[in-house]
């Protein structure tokens, strides 16, 4: 991992963090902000995906606005093999309605997320889920999101200022099919270009051009993110859930996370967890996060820290919704 870490310059980690905070950017521009030749810059960004560094790129969508509604699955597994895991990973990899899938380590096994219309997806996918692989399971734990928090990764380049995208909590905005179909491009790779765009879905190159900066002024498209394959730059991410002996601090506890650089989510929603947090850190400096925290909030009936060691999806909504 050292070794990993050790091919990123100073302009790697400046590109990384321009494509954190804007992953459709064109290269001419993210080129003149660097000052660098695009050449070079187009080296270095194709290196990067070479090399599994970078692994996706994927917009920021409210899903509220979209009618959608997310349910959360953490599923810890009993009498399996690696054979029978592999079988239920890539089965909801497969499932459109899954939009998240990853392997985790400690308390659970895997967490997949549901992005449905109704309750009534959810149940209906749930009771087939289970007829088949019930007694794989040894543990479930389902929530509901309502709102997520989403920060850039100012730890790259040890930078002040906070950026956040607020998804969740907001009303339906009517879409028509055109918007359907470019969403649903840009959910598999957003820096499709308008062009390709155009082609795949039929549509007009200006429309395409011209909905998408819509759906961005709708705040339907709240950012561009890059997926870094963490590993590779000797990093952890960790989500970590609290139960709260007191709510009276939530409110600075929420504050303070929010300008904390490694911090790259707070999570809302409907289940036992009174806070909730995603974390991108160095690999031995999660103890010392989790001490300096309970220093400065002595609060913490209970922590539950859950490790993701591999995503097999990340799409913010179901394809062909």
């Amino acid at each position: 991992m050292i070794e990993n870490k050790a091919r990123l310059d100073k302009t790697d980690l400046k590109l990384l963090s321009e494509l954190d905070r804007n992953s459709r950017a064109p290269i001419s521009k993210i080129a003149k902000k660097l000052r660098i030749n695009q050449a070079t810059l187009n080296f270095r960004l194709n290196r990067l995906i070479k090399e599994n560094i970078i692994l996706s790129f994927y917009p920021s969508i409210d899903w509220s606005k979209l009618g959608y509604m997310i349910f959360r699955v953490y599923l810890k597994f009993q009498n399996t093999s690696p054979i029978k895991e592999k079988e239920i990973l890539d089965d909801l990899t497969k499932t459109k309605i899954c939009t998240i899938v990853a392997e985790l380590e400690a308390f659970y096994d895997i967490l997949f997320m549901l992005t449905v219309k109704h309750n009534k997806e959810f149940y209906s996918f749930w009771n087939k889920f289970k007829e088949k692989y019930k007694q794989f399971i040894s543990e479930e734990n389902i929530s509901v999101m309502t709102k997520v928090e989403h920060f850039k990764r100012n730890y790259l380049l040890n930078t002040n200022y906070r950026e956040i995208e607020i998804v969740g909590n907001s009303e339906e905005i009517k879409t028509d099919e055109e918007d359907k179909k470019i969403l649903s491009l840009l959910a598999k790779n957003c820096r499709i270009s308008s062009l390709e765009i155009s082609k795949s879905a039929d549509i007009p190159a200006r429309t395409v051009i011209y909905k998408i900066k819509q759906l961005g002024k709708k705040e339907i498209i709240k950012g561009y993110r890059v997926n870094i394959n963490l590993e590779k730059i000797n990093y952890n991410y960790y989500k970590i859930n609290f139960i709260l002996s007191d709510n009276k601090r939530l409110q600075e506890l929420n504050s303070f996370c929010r300008h904390h650089p490694n911090i790259i989510y707070i999570d809302y929603s409907i289940s036992k967890w009174d806070f909730e947090i995603d974390l991108e850190i160095e690999n031995n400096k999660l103890k010392d996060f989790i001490r300096k925290l309970k220093e400065k909030f002595p609060i913490f009936k209970d922590i539950e820290i859950i490790s993701f060691t591999k995503y097999h999806k990340i799409e913010t909504i179901p394809q062909e919704y």
